[in-house]
């Protein structure tokens, strides 16, 4: 069933393009997403979507490291 997203959930997952090599590099697919983000980023996540709870947020980036891409990531972050 499709989940129908808030004006606020749309703009969460945009896309952005963009001409610059930084835009064109930040949009390559990443094998690990917990080594894209940043210690402050890992723990503001963890505390704010987790409640503070470690090992769910490592089961869910685990999860979606497996996953084959965006649309497949968005489908389990809404659905999941």
């Amino acid at each position: 069933t499709a989940v129908e997203l808030s004006e606020k959930m749309t703009s969460i997952f945009e896309k952005t393009g963009g001409n610059e090599i930084s835009d064109r590099l930040g949009n390559l697919p990443l094998k690990d997403l917990t080594k894209a983000m940043g210690i402050n980023e890992r723990m503001f996540t963890i505390k704010e979507l987790f409640g503070g709870d470690q090992e769910r947020f490592k089961s869910v980036m685990a999860d979606i490291n497996q996953l084959n891409g965006y649309e497949e990531a968005k489908e389990y972050l809404l659905n999941g």
